[in-house]
């Protein structure tokens, strides 16, 4: 994490630090133990000014530790520390600080204090913060007066774990190399979220065991969020981290380094990679099959569409559900309003001949289409509209034919906030029938005798398979939608919730409940079981 603040101009600062570079010729000693200004608004007590003690120096760093933090570990406690730490500052030697350097460039160095070595300053923080880095730190104390004056980055006592700290380790002191790469060589002031990118890419980068699953939820929580329009929310985090992956996975590293190592900045930095090498797409093309891999995650279909790390493999956005009743003509009107870069994901089930018109109300966006059978056997179709153009698609016997249609969109300009675009989704009257009637009425097969493990939302599979024929063995009083796709979403999981219902005195019961709760776990799973003897 970054703080930045108002700075002085280039040449200003060029002129006072050589006035005053006699001054620091002669280095800075280091104390054992030394008075550091922090942030208040990371620190767990709000401090202003807190003392901490020199525990480490290794090679390249200098690593200390609150003074009250130290106070309360017990013997052996702070044995574990220094132990953690002895294993911290020997990983920052041999590997984050050449690797990162050799790639992505130094750091400032020998920096404003003149020393070779950077400050690591482990203090208490609130639990939601790992780390921050401040830029005020980089200029001298008469232009910042709780300037330290250093080097220096600071990371939360809170978890004082090896692993952990290393992958923190390295994206605050990517932020050191990013401050004297973009700020003092080449004088431009990076946007925040690019600036966040890229030192979430540097645990990445080393190989680290990143936590993948907290990233993923933190997206999750809010998928609509904007990459561009930072407010520190961990969904920025999220998807600036998604992102970053899928850069890095179809372009290399090297537009991370590329974009660092240019006056431009922001999206226009990216652009610049990719005009550079060659390159058709721009940033936004890029971010819109970033979308796209978000819901498919698929690289039969295409290498864009999908991520290539085992961590991603189960990564797929839920999409916003319109099911369409069948035998009646129905018209959908949705307005919509979307942030620069950021998605909205629409999914159409049912219906007959379906008609679909999309309308950019004062934009530019980036739509696609996917007309899926199942989820690997989709038709991709991609269009660009601008200000108040429509287009519009026709689909005869859509609900017959095909499980789902999904809209992805997003807004292809970074300089609006927000933009506008609406939907219009007709289905007509048709002739067939969605359901079995007496007449017709030909029982599913299903493909298992029983479910062997827990289900819930989100999850893929044969058993999943499994679980939605029997759903659909129950009759549209239970699962109305009947869609076999092997995915378990909010129509499953809502199919389950009624069946968990109905049998409620033998699966909610025992647990004390009266509401299903759409997760088939064991007695779900017996009660399955049983019925399935049945058929």
């Amino acid at each position: 994490m970054i703080k930045r603040n108002f700075f002085l101009k280039k040449t200003s600062f060029l002129f006072v630090f050589l006035f005053f570079l006699p001054l620091f010729v002669l280095g800075q000693s280091v104390k054992e133990s030394e008075i550091f200004f922090v942030d208040s608004q990371f620190d767990l007590l709000k401090r202003e000014r807190i003392a901490a003690k020199l525990i480490k120096t290794s090679r390249h760093a200098y690593f200390f530790v609150d003074n009250d933090f130290l106070a309360s570990l017990s013997f052996s406690k702070r044995n574990n520390l220094e132990t953690v730490l002895e294993k911290l500052s020997l990983e920052f030697d041999n590997v984050i600080y050449p690797r990162l350097t050799s790639f992505f460039g130094p750091e400032p160095k020998p920096g404003i204090d003149q020393d070779e070595r950077i400050f690591v300053l482990f203090h208490q923080m609130s639990p939601i913060f790992s780390g921050y880095f401040r830029e005020k730190d980089g200029f001298f104390k008469f232009q910042f007066p709780d300037s330290n004056q250093k080097e220096i980055v600071y990371l939360n006592t809170k978890n004082i774990d090896f692993d952990f700290l290393k992958s923190r380790l390295s994206h605050e002191f990517f932020h050191l190399i990013s401050f004297n790469q973009k700020k003092k060589i080449m004088g431009a002031d990076e946007e925040i979220w690019l600036e966040e990118l890229r030192a979430e890419m540097a645990p990445v980068f080393l190989g680290y065991d990143f936590p993948f699953s907290g990233r993923i939820r933190d997206f999750l929580s809010f998928p609509q969020v904007s990459l561009i329009d930072w407010n520190q929310s961990l969904a920025n985090y999220g998807i600036a981290f998604l992102f970053g992956v899928y850069l890095t996975e179809n372009y290399g590293f090297d537009i991370l380094s590329s974009s660092l190592k240019t006056e431009k900045t922001g999206v226009e930095s990216l652009d610049d990679f990719f005009i550079k090498r060659g390159y058709q797409e721009r940033t936004t093309d890029v971010f819109h099959d970033f979308l796209i891999a978000l819901f498919l995650n698929d690289c039969s279909q295409s290498q864009k569409f999908c991520f290539k790390k085992a961590e991603l493999k189960n990564l797929r956005i839920l999409p916003s559900d319109l099911f369409l009743p069948q035998n009646q003509e129905t018209v959908f009107s949705l307005f919509n309003q979307l942030s620069s870069f950021s998605g909205n994901w629409q999914r159409i089930f049912g219906g007959n001949d379906l008609k679909v018109e999309f309308q950019a109300r004062d934009s530019k966006f980036n739509l696609t289409y996917l007309l899926c059978k199942d989820y690997k056997n989709c038709q991709i179709k991609k269009f660009s509209l601008e200000n108040n153009q429509k287009t519009q698609f026709n689909f005869p016997n859509f609900g017959k034919e095909n499980y789902f249609l999904i809209l992805i969109t997003s807004l292809a300009e970074k300089n609006l906030k927000r933009a506008n675009f609406s939907l219009t989704i007709s289905s007509s009257q048709n002739n067939f029938s969605f359901f079995p009637t007496s007449s017709n009425l030909s029982l599913p097969r299903v493909s298992c005798q029983k479910i062997r493990k827990n289900l819930s939302l989100g999850q893929r599979g044969p058993e999943v398979v499994c679980l939605q024929e029997f759903l659909k063995l129950q009759g549209p009083a239970i699962y109305p939608e009947g869609l076999i796709t092997g995915y378990f979403g909010y129509l499953t999981q809502k199919a389950v919730i009624r069946f968990q219902e109905k049998y409620w005195q033998e699966i909610l019961s025992p647990w004390g409940l009266k509401r299903g709760t759409g997760f088939v776990g064991e007695r779900t799973r017996l009660k399955i079981e049983e019925l399935l003897k049945n058929y």
